[in-house]
């Protein structure tokens, strides 16, 4: 709408100098927030407009430049004063700071301008504009009465934290939840995004050590809810060791921990706001409440009348550099390799502030990750317009990488640098008023409702602090938004160009001379020329930020282009069973051995090749070369002084590179290589064979070496190894061979192996083996974390069976399958009890409905409820003995029955299965003499195995509540009831007559493996657990 016609006066800036410009019949309208100058206005009053690629000229009938306007993107900007880009409209005065400071309320943002911050300014008579954003997204409910303030007199002597989440959508980095830290005395917040909440404790250590360096004081009180990621053992611990009071709301009323529940509230808004306003993704919530945390740093809060940042850094903040969040960006392209044509600048979205340099956060669509910079050109434009499409699959992208262990937990940190905030080194930028259109429609937020309590309840009175918002607004954050999770990180690059484009490229640089110094050391290969009858395979770097942004830079082959017959033959290398590592606790535990852990560093290139393999010369390997050969500085600790024996290898690659087609003739177990996992496999079998040390017939990973009452044990897995001795000179010994000639690190005292929690007491002769995290990180995947938890993993009873249609629709709606994966491993690892459960859900992977799916979420409120059941290894001095199972016609669909069985040893299972029979049984009999035969089977492995290493085990109790079957077990003699069932099944007979297994009774109510048959009620659930092994401890971490 145009609402006045008249004329502008300003100066332009043409060829170096500046002259006045008059502009007749100017429309002003109101709601347009950026300058617009017609070409064909221009050219009907006789001037001649000329556009080239960077730069666009007004000339005169004399040929005389009277206009000069720079290329940005698209678009030509004229060069015009300060003065001229901030003539839009009223909204570049307080409604513009409005949207810059994330939608900050007008009270606020006129008592900041009357000094408490820098840079804030404008006409103090202006009245904010009505924000539709603000008004759809701030509607709270009526607040809860307020009770007197708790008044601090120094900093950090009370902090208040809560955790926000989960999200419905994880952040780019994988994040699910924030949890916030609050100074009572200052307000000063910092956040922390995590994936799990058992991460809390670990990110108040981390702020705990930030935050008391920083101020000089110690934190001295603690005040949180009651939730269980502050209410644990080792929190309690970590508390009372530095001598940290806990002050905890009441049971179920999250109002009295209003500071933080209403920070978070808050953050929350603004965010949403910010990504509605500019129209971002849901992904990037991470970023804009990172944002809204750095802005309300920055406010004046009310209770206090003071700046949260003043008050912790006793410094005045300035705001001038601040910029609308979303705004489009163009970044200075800092490559020195790019040619005189090139753009100049790079289009980027702003996201934030940088906390670690004086710059800005801005997300690169075309390297999809968060880039650092200060030389930066804003426009009056949203960074995500166009590129909706882009970014709508950025969280698809992170769901399906969620296994893998990308990013690491990183937080995002409001410490500020010792340097003055006011002397913020950004450069003068043209000014944008933001984004001039509204969001298509703010992201949907899911609702929460109360959250899940420990069991046990923290009892103590604990004042509501004031608030520090307006008061019309609601304490209960839990209302507010599930749907806001960032993890603030930087992707690693994908490819060598990629790297050697970051802003990162000189130390992604000395980490592949890291990775090539190694294979000229390793001597990995030989340059030779390529033979005219095979084919070389190519190669590729893999780059990853380790911890404390350690660069490492692997080479790989590109495996899959190797020719069977020809570059690799045999390919399968050995992985040590499940069963085996059990077994190997239980010895450690009835022998009260302590276990080791080693880890081999970089396994597969000690491994050597059989078989000729060629492959191509991988980039940058002469230029690393030539710097060993100089003497010239190499990898990231610089080395100059290198062995002659790497000296003369680097000369030789070099001089064999001359070769008119040269090749690298592959001698080591290169990462990549089909066959590298079984050549590392001989190579380490070979060197523990020196030691005394040999495989197993029972599994060629378990390694023995007995020499009267001295016992060694080692399994392997790739490239970890679990060693346990009662010789002290063995372990030493071997500990000594292995990195002799081997790059080995020793761990010590294992703690985590397989993704097993191994917790180890000598004094008591037990190991207990736990699976929590693991089982925390299956909750959080499938948004679970906060379900009530179920007693039995799945009800007695259950009748589902296989739709008759397959509706792949309704499939398409549930993660079925990715779930009974993901349980699968906690049920063959360490759960035995919830083994029946997962097997019988398994059976519909294929065709499930929404009741599968609810039917199968029933096992992930189970684990909730056991997160902390795990296996207990203690000396029992009781020999091997195992218990079976039938349910006969359990299954109602194809009325076949199920087999159960465990093996105990040293107080636990050690082996266990559960799984649907492959014929259908006439009668119960039948059912349980088929069990019986498959349990004996695992009976005749498990005693070879602990005869092998030595553990003296001439027969084996098989227990089984159905006298029948032992009946017909034991008889040699023709029945023609039992004359159809297959030969095979009389297996048992001949292992009962051989005194290999001794079959005895075992009533119903006692028998442990119904648990492995069928669903029980909650009672003799956990009867039968405990019967298996199954304890429930807590231990420190």
């Amino acid at each position: 709408k145009i609402s006045g016609i008249g004329k502008v006066c300003t100066k332009v800036d043409v060829r170096g100098k500046q002259i006045d410009l008059d502009l007749e019949n100017v429309l002003h309208v109101a709601d347009l927030r950026t300058n617009l100058m017609s070409v064909a206005k221009i050219t009907d009053k006789g001037y001649i407009v000329k556009f080239k690629k960077d730069e666009a000229i007004v000339m005169n009938r004399d040929n005389e430049v009277v206009l000069e306007a720079e290329r940005i993107g698209n678009l030509y900007y004229l060069k015009t004063s300060r003065n001229f880009a901030n003539l839009a409209n009223t909204k570049t005065g307080i409604d513009l700071w409005h949207y810059r400071m994330g939608h900050v309320n007008e009270r606020d943002l006129k008592s900041m301008a009357n000094g408490s911050v820098h840079g804030l300014k404008f006409n103090n008579n202006e009245k904010l504009s009505d924000c539709e954003i603000c008004a759809s997204e701030k509607q709270v409910r009526a607040a809860f009465p307020k009770t007197d303030e708790v008044r601090v007199s120094n900093l950090l002597e009370i902090v208040h934290s809560d955790v926000c989440g989960p999200m419905r959508h994880a952040s780019n980095g994988g994040a699910k939840y924030f949890v916030t830290f609050i100074d009572e005395k200052s307000r000063w917040c910092e956040i922390f995004f995590i994936k799990t909440k058992s991460e809390v404790l670990n990110v108040f250590k981390e702020y705990k050590a930030k935050v008391e360096t920083f101020t000089g004081e110690k934190i001295r009180a603690l005040q949180t809810d009651n939730g269980r990621e502050y209410c644990n053992e080792q929190f309690d611990k970590f508390l009372s060791e530095f001598g940290i009071k806990r002050r905890l709301t009441a049971p179920y009323t999250p109002q009295q921990n209003g500071m933080a529940e209403r920070k978070n509230r808050t953050l929350v808004e603004m965010a949403r706001c910010m990504m509605k306003y500019a129209d971002a993704p849901p992904s990037f919530w991470a970023e804009a409440v990172n944002t809204a945390c750095y802005i309300r740093n920055r406010c004046v809060t009310r209770t206090t009348g003071e700046v949260p940042y003043r008050a912790w850094t006793k410094r005045n903040p300035t705001v001038a550099y601040m910029k609308i969040f979303g705004s489009k960006a163009y970044v200075l392209n800092k490559n020195p390799s790019k040619g005189k044509f090139e753009s100049r600048a790079e289009p980027c979205i702003f996201v934030g502030y940088s906390d670690e340099s004086k710059a800005y956060r801005l997300y690169s669509n075309n390297k999809k990750r968060v880039i650092i910079s200060r030389d930066v050109k804003f426009i009056d434009k949203s960074g995500f317009e166009g590129i909706f499409e882009d970014f709508a699959n950025v969280n698809d992208k992170y769901r399906e990488n969620e296994i893998d262990v990308v990013f690491e937990n990183r937080k995002t940190s409001r410490t500020v640098s010792s340097s003055n905030e006011e002397s913020l080194d950004v450069p003068a930028v043209e000014a944008g008023a933001g984004n001039s259109r509204r969001g298509r429609g703010r992201p949907s937020y899911a609702r929460t409702g109360q959250r899940g309590r420990p069991r046990k309840v923290y009892q103590q009175r604990v004042e509501a602090a004031d608030s520090e918002e307006d008061a019309d607004e609601s304490d209960d954050f839990h209302e507010c938004s599930e749907d806001m999770s960032a993890n603030l990180v930087t992707e690693d690059p994908q490819t060598l160009a990629e790297a050697l484009k970051s802003e990162d490229s000189s130390m992604w640089l000395k980490a592949l001379e890291d990775e090539f110094l190694a294979h000229v050391r390793n001597k990995t290969w030989q340059i030779v020329e390529k033979p005219s009858n095979r084919k070389s395979i190519g190669n590729k770097f893999v780059f990853r930020t380790k911890d404390a942004n350690l660069k490492k830079v692997r080479l790989v082959a590109k495996g899959y282009a190797q020719r069977p017959g020809e570059d690799f033959h045999e390919v399968s290398s050995p992985v040590v069973r499940s069963t085996s590592v059990r077994l190997f606790t239980a010895l450690a535990a009835e022998m009260n051995l302590l276990i080791h852990q080693m880890d081999v560093v970089t396994a597969y290139l000690n491994g050597d090749l059989d078989e000729n393999v060629y492959m191509d010369i991988p980039d940058l390997l002469v230029s690393v070369l030539k710097k060993i050969q100089r003497g010239q500085p190499v990898g990231l600790r610089g080395a100059t002084k290198h062995t002659d024996e790497i000296q003369r290898t680097a000369e030789e690659w070099l001089s064999s590179l001359q070769k008119s087609n040269p090749v690298c003739l592959v001698k080591k177990a290169l990462y990549g290589l089909r066959q590298s996992g079984l050549m590392w496999y001989h190579k380490l079998s070979l060197t523990l064979n020196k030691i005394g040390l040999m495989a197993t017939k029972f599994d060629p990973c378990f390694y023995v070496r007995r020499e009267g009452e001295n016992i060694m044990l080692v399994i392997i897995y790739v490239d970890d190894l679990l060693l346990a001795s009662n010789n002290d000179n063995w372990l030493k010994t071997t500990k000594k061979m292995l990195s002799q000639n081997f790059d080995m690190k020793d761990i010590g005292k294992v703690k985590r192996c397989l993704g097993i929690d191994f917790y180890q007491n000598l004094d008591k002769n037990e190991i207990f083996l736990s699976q929590r995290s693991y089982a925390e990180s299956i909750l959080e995947r499938f948004h679970m974390t906060d379900c009530n938890p179920s007693k039995t993993p799945i009800e007695a009873n259950c009748k589902l069976t296989k739709p008759e249609t397959k509706n792949e629709t309704v499939m398409a709606k549930f993660p079925y399958q990715s779930l009974i994966g993901a349980l699968m491993y906690l049920a063959v690892s360490t759960r035995p009890d919830i083994a029946y459960a997962v097997n019988f859900m398994s059976q519909f992977n294929t065709n499930y409905t929404e009741e599968h799916w609810k039917t199968a979420k029933r096992i992930l409120r189970y684990i909730k409820g056991t997160l902390q059941h795990g296996l207990l290894y203690k000396k029992t001095s009781r020999s091997l003995y195992g218990v079976v199972d039938a349910d006969w016609g359990a299954n109602s669909a194809d009325r076949r029955s199920y087999t159960g069985f465990a093996f105990m040893y040293a107080g636990s299972s050690i082996s266990w299965e559960a799984r649907k029979q492959r014929t259908v049984s006439l009668s119960s009999t039948e059912a349980e003499y088929i069990a019986i035969t498959e349990a004996a089977k695992e009976a005749l492995y498990l005693k070879a195995a602990l005869n092998e290493v030595g553990v003296d085990c001439a027969n084996v109790k098989l227990f089984n509540d159905n006298q029948s079957a032992q009946k017909l077990a034991v008889s040699l003699n023709f029945h023609p009831r039992t004359k159809h069932i297959d030969i095979r099944y009389h297996f048992i007979r001949d292992c009962v007559q051989n005194k290999a297994i001794t079959l005895e009774y075992m009533s119903t109510q006692q028998m442990p493996a119904d648990v492995l048959t069928k669903g029980l009620s909650q009672i003799k659930h956990e009867n039968c657990s405990t019967h298996l092994g199954l304890m429930q401890r807590t231990f420190d971490e």
